[in-house]
């Protein structure tokens, strides 16, 4: 379902399209390319306008719809 990103909360998983705004605070656990990785843009961070390579961890490249990320048990510890 469609929502507000004011209303996203921590354990929330969200499904994103090419070229939509994400929130800086977000964990990539999967992408629709094959090998798992995405190109981001910063600019709005750090002001650098060319794209970032971000790679899936292993673990989660398997999630490809809605349905599969249900199926996720997982900690994510982060610093």
């Amino acid at each position: 379902q469609e929502t507000f990103w004011r209303d996203i909360r921590v354990g929330d998983f969200v499904l994103l399209r090419n070229n939509e705004m994400i929130p800086a605070d977000v964990i990539m656990l999967a992408s629709s390319e094959p090998d798992g990785v995405c190109f981001i843009e910063t600019k709005n961070l750090d002001g650098e306008t060319n794209l970032k390579l971000k790679r899936s961890p292993y673990e989660t490249s398997w999630i490809q719809t809605a349905e599969d990320a249900y199926c996720l048990k997982a900690t994510i510890e982060v610093e």
